[in-house]
C-alpha cells in the first residue's frame, strides 16, 4: 500500500466513476483500475462495485473510507502548514466562476494572490452560467465556484459580496448627467431589465414591489437573463435600463451607470463561494478562499450594514 493508492481511492470514493476520477488525478484509467485492484488485493476484501456505468463503495469500502479521508486530511494539512511556513504552498484551486466576475473582480483578485502569494499554487479558472456550475461541481471538474446565490440540496453558499443594482441609459439620453435617480421616475416610462423567471429578475421585482410600484401598471420589458444582453439594448436606443452593476456592462463605452437613491439597491444581488456541502479542500484552496474574502471585503469598500457580516471565511471542512 502507498500514498498514491490511497489517493486515487479517495478520488473514486468521491466521484464514483473511474473516467471522471482518472480526469480529475490527470492519469489514465488502467492506471486506476490496477491501483485500485491492487489496493483491494493487499486489503483482501471488495472496496467498489459496479452500479451500471459508476461504481459505489461497498460496505467495507464505505468504513475504509472514512479512515482515509481522516488519514490524507491530516497530512495535507500538516504539509500545508509547513509550505506555508516556508512561502512554498503550492497545488491545484479548481475554480469556476460566472461571467459578471471574470472581467473585474476576478481578475482583480488573481493579481492579488499572485502578488502576495507567489505563483507556485495553480487557479485553474473555468467559466459558465451558474447551473453549469453546478454541475462541474457535481462531476468534481471544480471544487468550488464563484456564483449568484444557490439555494439547493447538497451545496452551501457564503456570500462574497452583493451588486448595486443601477439605471443604466445611453450617454444622450436626458437622465445622463444625473447624479442619482428614484426608482418612483421610473414608474411612467419604458424600462429594460431582467426576466422574471431567473434569480435577480425575481430581486428587481421584489425591490419595485417594495418601494410602491405596481409591476403590473409599469411599462417593463423582461426579455434579458444578463448584463450583456441589457447593455447592449440600452447602448443602441434612447431608453432605460435597470441592470446590476456588473462587468458585463463594461464594453459599452457609451453606457451611463446612475446610482438608485434608495439604500436598497446598493446591495442587492448576492455573489459568494459556492461549493458541495462538507466537501473538504486541500490546503492550496483553503487559502485561496481565505484571501478571497478578504480581498472582496477591501474591493468593494462596503460600509453599509446589509454587507457588514460578509466577510467570514468560508466553512470549508
Amino acid at each position: 500500500m502507498n500514498l498514491s493508492h490511497l489517493q486515487y481511492f479517495r478520488e473514486l470514493a468521491q466521484v464514483q466513476h473511474y473516467t471522471k476520477a482518472a480526469h480529475n488525478l490527470f492519469i489514465s484509467q488502467p492506471t486506476l483500475s490496477h491501483s485500485i485492484a491492487a489496493l483491494e488485493d493487499e486489503l483482501d476484501v471488495k472496496l467498489f462495485e459496479k452500479n451500471g456505468r459508476t461504481v459505489k463503495l461497498t460496505d467495507d469500502g464505505a468504513l475504509f473510507a472514512q479512515y482515509v479521508e481522516r488519514s490524507l486530511n491530516a497530512l495535507e494539512d500538516g504539509i500545508g502548514e509547513l509550505e506555508k511556513r516556508k512561502g512554498r504552498l503550492s497545488g491545484t484551486v479548481r475554480l469556476g466562476a460566472i461571467h459578471s466576475v471574470r472581467s473585474a473582480f476576478l481578475p482583480e483578485a488573481v493579481l492579488a494572490y499572485r502578488r502576495t502569494h507567489g505563483n507556485l499554487v495553480e487557479l485553474k479558472i473555468d467559466q459558465g452560467s451558474t447551473k453549469e456550475l453546478l454541475d462541474y461541481l457535481h462531476t468534481g471538474e471544480n471544487d468550488l465556484a464563484i456564483t449568484s446565490e444557490v439555494k439547493a440540496d447538497g451545496f452551501a453558499f457564503t456570500p462574497l459580496f452583493r451588486q448595486r443594482l443601477v439605471v443604466i441609459v445611453h450617454e444622450g439620453h436626458p437622465f445622463a448627467s444625473r447624479s442619482s435617480i428614484s426608482v418612483s421616475e421610473l414608474a411612467d416610462m419604458p424600462v429594460y431589465t431582467y426576466r422574471e423567471d431567473i434569480i435577480v429578475g425575481t430581486e428587481v421585482s421584489e425591490f419595485l414591489e417594495s418601494h410602491g410600484l405596481d409591476l403590473a401598471k409599469m411599462n417593463l420589458n423582461r426579455d434579458s437573463d444578463d448584463e450583456v444582453i441589457l447593455g447592449g439594448i440600452v447602448s443602441r436606443a434612447p431608453v432605460v435600463g435597470l441592470a446590476l452593476d456588473s462587468s458585463g456592462l463594461y464594453p459599452f463605452r457609451n453606457l451611463k451607470l446612475i446610482p438608485l437613491e434608495e439604500p436598497e439597491a446598493q446591495a442587492i444581488h448576492p455573489i459568494g463561494v459556492l461549493r458541495l456541502a462538507g466537501k473538504r479542500f486541500n490546503p492550496a484552496t483553503n487559502d485561496f478562499i481565505e484571501f478571497l474574502f478578504g480581498f472582496a471585503h477591501n474591493f468593494y469598500h462596503y460600509d453599509d450594514p446589509e454587507n457588514a457580516n460578509l466577510t467570514s471565511p468560508v466553512v470549508c471542512c
